[in-house]
């Protein structure tokens, strides 16, 4: 059986502490140890963080739209904004070992991963999504 949870709400950090529930109660739900609950809470809420802070500059009136999904047996969070699209020059790769977030994240099993789609539902902004699912 499948699930899926949506969410949209506006840019506003008020909001934070809703989503930080939700993620935890369901990856609990799904059967995930409090302490990779914990690591998959705190990239969520990071990713909306920075999508607020650095895609809408802070703007509290912006719509942000979080999916949650289990996926063949498996969670899957995606983040979907229309704000300012990083500079894919100032993006450099790096390994996920040398990432702070994502090397919390790693030790819980759950890699991050950001993924920038070309325009759809944006008007002049390719439409951004940051996607954490656990790992193998």
């Amino acid at each position: 059986m499948s699930f899926h949870l949506k969410f949209v709400m506006p840019s506003h950090p008020r909001y934070l502490c809703i989503v930080r529930a939700a993620v935890g109660e369901l990856a609990l739900v799904h059967g995930l140890p409090e302490e990779s609950s914990q690591g998959l809470t705190l990239a969520v809420d990071e990713a909306l963080a920075n999508v607020i802070r650095h895609a809408y500059k802070g703007r509290h009136d912006q719509e942000i739209e979080l999916n949650c999904r289990i996926v063949e047996g498996r969670l899957e969070f995606t983040l979907l904004d229309c704000g300012e699209a990083p500079d894919p020059a100032r993006i450099c790769g790096q390994p996920l070992d040398d990432v702070s977030l994502c090397r919390d994240v790693h030790v819980a099993g759950l890699p991050a991963h950001r993924v920038i789609h070309p325009p759809s539902a944006c008007d002049s902004s390719p439409r951004v999504a940051n996607l954490c699912r656990p790992g193998n």
